[in-house]
């Protein structure tokens, strides 16, 4: 659906690195340190992104490898909810991102419905070696879309999860992927591994982050416009 050059302006939006400084491609991406400048710096905004899937999709992993930049084997299926923050510079702004990874069992279902509720956008992740969980996903999109704000519901990027072992596993085509985000108005499409570490994982974050927070900002000047009009109205 993007092209490349798209998601190279993208990544010119989004940096997240040591100490502020530009880094080279292959490091631009990296976490702030613990002692980064940066992060020690009041955030210019705060998102709140959505993690939606079934159950053994790989939400956790590549939430993990988004933070982090690991991964671990044998990790435990998400009980309810839980989330991890982590800091991004988009435009030269400091933005806090929390991230808030979902059960995919059906049992929860209702008490992840909830955290849809202002949220600024939203990351679905299925499993190119499961028809199942594609099949799935379409469903949980369409709940997002129905429970989240009007201005950020379509902020959702389409995750094919584990394409290393697309080669013998494959059971969920890339173009259906494709067809199903053009079909329910997605934001975009990419197919990555948690375990191997492609970059794409961390450009579906950057693009929901990047969209809410251009959706924050429209938000913000509506109402500084409303309360300039309502006050000129008052006392013109």
């Amino acid at each position: 659906m993007w092209s490349e050059e798209h998601w190279q302006a993208l990544r010119q939006r989004v940096t997240r690195n040591l100490h502020g400084a530009k880094l080279g491609r292959s490091q631009q991406y990296r976490q702030f340190s613990s002692t980064s400048t940066i992060t020690s710096k009041e955030p210019d905004a705060l998102l709140k992104l959505v993690l939606i899937g079934a159950s053994n999709s790989g939400k956790t992993s590549i939430l993990l490898r988004f933070v982090e930049q690991r991964f671990q084997d044998g990790l435990a299926s998400t009980i309810g909810v839980d989330f991890k923050i982590n800091s991004l510079l988009i435009d030269d702004k400091v933005v806090k991102v929390q991230v808030w990874d979902t059960a995919g069992q059906e049992k929860f279902r209702s008490v992840t419905q909830a955290y849809y509720r202002n949220a600024h956008g939203c990351i679905a992740v299925y499993d190119i070696t499961n028809a199942n969980s594609f099949d799935a996903i379409s469903e949980q999109v369409t709940s997002f879309i129905n429970y989240s704000p009007k201005a950020t519901a379509h902020n959702i990027v389409l995750v094919g999860n584990k394409v290393d072992l697309a080669d013998e596993k494959r059971e969920v085509p890339f173009k259906d992927a494709v067809l199903l985000a053009k079909r329910l108005g997605l934001a975009g499409v990419v197919e990555t591994s948690a375990k191997t570490g492609l970059e794409t994982s961390d450009d579906a974050f950057f693009l929901t982050a990047a969209r809410g927070l251009d959706s924050l900002e429209q938000e913000k000047l509506l109402n500084s416009e409303m309360w300039t009009n309502a006050r000129n109205a008052a006392y013109g």
